[in-house]
């Protein structure tokens, strides 16, 4: 190659070298929408990102991002990373279009950004995967419990969570090794609660039976003393975040720990918030279908 054509190739790549940075900005998580009030407000956004696409009802926000709200009465409250206090957009607002702050190496920006940007790919997901298709099937899938699960001892009630198709009933029964039942059901539904249960340190078995002529299947569960769970030390400075926010971020990097095995006690933290709160449903979801991280934050 001649040195006019290196040359013409060098200026041809220096010019392009902002425009995949400030491309790759675009695409970066910046936050999310924590509130809207009333609940079924409708808003959307446009996608600068990716040619304008709309999306309605998004939780995760990316830089660019602009909103729209279609209700005079609908208020959105949004927690972005790098702004500590929150931010509320009403349509005296729109279009609101999202910014990123400057990126920093901070342990906070770096966990928050890690997170929003795990939950962002969930909910991709999720938009491309119908309600239907994720119950389908007549196969028991319990994901919750598909690895060796831990959670605290205590007198407690315990959340856990399914997929399956059909419309036959499943009974569920918890027992200590060994053991009589400590607490039954049978349901049609996808979630059960349990009654408070006097869980003390040891293992005890999870049986699944779908239907009354299907074999049992039963996943493993060690309960452990609560001092050897792991303590995600998440700081935040975003007053923005909420008690709320801040304890499904909490989830997100424990179930993140020790391969998944405390998935199932984060969303015992999880499934109370996620009426409430739709970054708490899209952790909750992914959790139930095995599909959270399990890669901690760096």
């Amino acid at each position: 190659m001649s040195t006019k054509a290196l040359l013409l190739l060098f200026l041809v790549t220096a010019a392009l070298a902002p425009m995949n940075a400030l491309a790759a900005v675009a695409e970066a998580e910046a936050g999310l929408v924590t509130k809207v009030d009333p609940p079924h407000g409708r808003y959307y956004l446009l996608r600068r990102s990716t040619g304008d696409t709309r999306i309605d009802r998004p939780v995760v926000l990316r830089d660019g991002d602009e909103i729209h709200v279609d209700d005079r009465d609908v208020r959105l409250t949004l927690s972005l990373i790098g702004e500590k206090n929150e931010v509320i957009v009403d349509r005296s607002k729109e279009p609101y279009i999202v910014h990123l702050s400057p990126p920093n190496e901070s342990a906070i920006w770096v966990t928050w950004s890690w997170f929003t940007h795990e939950l962002g790919e969930r909910e991709q997901e999720a938009q491309l995967t119908s309600a239907n298709i994720r119950g389908g099937g007549t196969e028991l899938a319990v994901h919750l419990l598909d690895k060796p699960q831990r959670i605290a001892a205590g007198y407690r009630s315990i959340a856990i969570a399914w997929n399956k198709g059909g419309d036959a009933g499943i009974t569920i029964a918890i027992r200590p090794l060994d053991g009589k039942p400590i607490a039954t059901t049978t349901t049609v539904e996808h979630f059960w609660t349990t009654p408070a249960l006097d869980l003390k340190p040891g293992f005890y078995e999870f049986e699944f039976r779908l239907g009354p002529f299907s074999s049992r299947e039963t996943r493993l569960v060690e309960v452990i003393d609560p001092r050897g769970l792991p303590r995600p030390q998440v700081e935040t400075n975003f007053k923005s975040a909420g008690a709320d926010l801040q304890k499904t971020l909490e989830a997100g990097v424990l179930a993140s720990q020790s391969e998944g095995a405390f998935a199932l006690e984060a969303f015992q933290m999880v499934s109370p918030l996620a009426t409430r709160l739709p970054a708490a449903k899209i952790l909750g979801d992914a959790l139930i279908d095995g599909a959270w991280t399990e890669k901690p934050p760096p």
